[in-house]
């Protein structure tokens, strides 16, 4: 039988950091980050100056928690009953809504400054160019734009929002147990959420006819829970496509 743990089905994760000790230290540098970015909301527009030191900022912090949520996320999915793995990766959302909540005033202050104004910056001000499609799609998108208080409500509620979905990957890759399968080999594994579409792809049909029934078994069993999350993604998604109308 094939050996998931084995190394070679395993991400290198040291590509992103060497150890634990150098993800903490860029979640706390973003957090720092995001302190500084604070400081402009209610005067991000003042002044170009203050328009470009916050986007600078707000790069910086996005290029790190990018590497930091990649490093987490893997992580997780590497083995997902792994309670450190989850530990992990709920700091990893938990500064995911930090963040959305210090940057939340972003888009809501240069929506509702004066667009000449802001037109002004970006013609004048050189250092605004990397940033000047990102500003100019938000005067584009004036209409959806909410409030600067509405934005930060619906950036707190963003973990409470993916818990349906967050909740159907625990369900599937790791309480489950779909069974094993005999491969193109005449060899048996484990048919896992992860590998269901590799073994669907198989040349081989009885394979391919092994791998669906495993997997569509497993389903059936717990359809009404399932239909029951998709549905609860379904309106949480569909309440904020409604308010940003």
């Amino acid at each position: 039988m094939e050996n998931k743990n084995d190394s070679k089905y395993r991400w290198n994760l040291q590509d992103i950091f060497k150890n634990e000790e150098e993800f903490n230290s860029d979640k706390n540098e973003i957090k720092d980050i995001l302190e500084e970015i604070k400081k402009y909301q209610g005067k991000l527009c003042d002044s170009s100056e203050n328009l470009y030191n916050c986007y600078k900022l707000y790069e910086k912090a996005l290029e790190k928690y990018e590497k930091v949520y990649a490093y987490g996320m893997l992580n997780y999915h590497l083995d997902m009953s792994n309670q450190e793995n989850i530990k992990l990766f709920k700091e990893v959302e938990v500064l995911g809504t930090e963040f959305s909540v210090a940057t939340s005033f972003l888009t809501p202050e240069i929506t509702y400054s004066d667009e000449e104004k802001i037109k002004n910056y970006l013609e004048n001000d050189k250092r605004l160019e990397k940033y000047s499609r990102d500003i100019s799609d938000i005067l584009q998108n004036k209409k959806h734009i909410l409030p600067k208080e509405e934005e930060t409500l619906l950036a707190n509620l963003s973990e409470t929002i993916s818990a349906p979905e967050n909740t159907f990957d625990m369900l599937t890759n790791v309480e489950f147990k779909f069974g094993n399968l005999i491969n193109e080999n005449e060899e048996e594994v484990e048919l896992t959420d992860s590998n269901y579409t590799l073994y669907l792809k198989s040349p081989n049909q009885e394979v391919r006819k092994q791998a669906f029934n495993l997997m569509y078994k497993k389903y059936s069993e717990f359809i009404n829970t399932i239909t029951e999350m998709y549905i609860a993604n379904v309106k949480a998604k569909s309440t904020i496509a409604k308010l940003r109308k």
